[in-house]
């Protein structure tokens, strides 16, 4: 009895655009500033540093947060990694998977010259989706409902057990539709709380005169 040997391949990341990549020096220090397009899902980043030849460095990935003390609204850093920078090891690093649209990452120079970095690049794990599509047809697939529940469908139990590969198919273009915003009614002037405070002050004006030509009328008939 012989038993069937898998073959399991490596997950093939897949590339995230970058919208800008721009450094700084302060302090003996290189901050790198990354942004996307839009929040992406990131699991993986990989460095091109060509210069110098040896090199040692510490380095943090972070990304900006924002929050409330004191009545205050302040920024500080959400550290999401930290990591050597090494010329004799793979620039190659796994990262907690993580949905941002900028990033920062922080390298201490010391006394040393700073390291020329040709390109930083980052990655996601694809993720597949099992479905029984007809050929030559054309299916919308909707995202982005918090609301809904986790779908438990039994194909993907099914084609895991295939020992053919599936066809790939492929979504040629994402479209991102902004939530409809509830349309402002306008509010009529004599619905405004100025005016109904207005009102209560003209109000109590009339009463304390009134009140107050009272008080001499009787004041005037005891005498």
């Amino acid at each position: 009895m012989s038993a069937e040997k898998e073959t399991i391949s490596p997950i093939k990341m897949d590339d995230i655009p970058v919208k800008t990549i721009s450094f700084s020096e302060e302090n003996k220090k290189t901050q790198v500033h990354i942004t996307f397009e839009r929040p992406e899902v990131i699991h993986q980043m990989k460095l091109n540093i060509t210069g110098p030849a040896l090199y040692s460095r510490n380095a943090t990935l972070y990304a900006l947060r924002s929050r409330e003390e004191k009545r205050n609204i302040e920024t500080y850093r959400k550290v999401i990694s930290s990591f050597s920078l090494r010329s004799d090891k793979d620039l190659v690093f796994d990262i907690p998977p993580m949905v941002e649209g900028e990033l920062y990452l922080e390298i201490e120079n010391k006394d040393n010259p700073k390291l020329q970095i040709n390109s930083i690049e980052f990655m996601q794990k694809p993720v597949y989706m099992v479905a029984a599509l007809k050929p030559q047809t054309t299916y919308k697939v909707t995202a982005g409902n918090k609301a809904l529940n986790f779908p438990d469908y039994d194909i993907s139990e099914v084609a895991n057990t295939l020992k053919k590969t599936l066809s790939l198919a492929t979504i040629t273009s994402i479209k991102t539709i902004e939530p409809a915003k509830e349309a402002v009614t306008q509010t009529s002037f004599w619905q405004q709380p100025w005016f109904m405070w207005c009102c209560i002050g003209v109000a109590g004006l009339f009463i304390g005169i009134y009140a107050s030509n009272l008080i001499k009328d009787l004041n005037k008939k005891q005498v």
